[in-house]
């Protein structure tokens, strides 16, 4: 098994001021495969749980970023191996541009991949709740993917009964207006 002393920092990632997780770029010391490895803030092992269920969940959906790995990072807390996107996040993309935007023809595409990506978590019974630039992130091969799934909720149990779940986290800025209803819950 994959030890977090088992990969050499390499860089930060361009989202490397992620609020809830230190997130660089690694190479794995043996093999020489670039990841990007995140390493958790939260002291609440459910919190890391449930992120990691939700990456297995939708492990080979090719709109949301791969998950090759949970381990234990410094101070026992979870440290997430993933596929290192190598063209930063749509945020970032925006930030550089200064509030130009982008053409309206990549933001369709963008949509698209969103769509799917988005279709791809429900189908596997996740609700994601924090739908924003700086979670979409994008490679030289023109891939867009959704990452980030600390705020990502599981709406179908082991039994797949159905589960109510809160919806009120997520960016304020890119919450939808029924989520601001007290008491808003996806699953029902």
């Amino acid at each position: 098994m994959k030890q977090v002393d088992a990969f050499n920092e390499i860089g930060l990632s361009s989202d490397s001021k992620h609020p809830l997780a230190r997130v660089c770029k690694a190479r794995h010391c043996c093999t020489g495969a670039v990841f990007a490895l995140k390493l958790s803030f939260d002291s609440d092992p459910l919190i890391v749980e449930v992120e990691a269920e939700v990456l297995h969940r939708a492990a080979g959906a090719p709109h949301v970023v791969d998950f090759d790995a949970l381990l234990r990072g410094p101070g026992g807390k979870g440290a997430f191996v993933l596929e290192y996107m190598d063209a930063g996040s749509l945020g970032d993309l925006l930030r550089r541009r200064g509030g130009l935007g982008i053409p309206e023809a990549a933001v369709a595409e963008v949509a698209a991949h969103c769509v799917v990506g988005l279709a791809q978590l429900h189908s596997c019974g996740v609700a994601r709740l924090d739908v924003k630039p700086d979670n979409l992130l994008a490679n030289t091969r023109g891939e867009i993917k959704i990452s980030d799934f600390n705020l990502s909720r599981i709406l179908y149990g082991g039994s797949g009964e159905r589960l109510q779940v809160p919806i009120t986290d997520g960016t304020r800025m890119y919450l939808s207006p029924e989520r601001f209803a007290p008491n808003a819950r996806a699953g029902t």
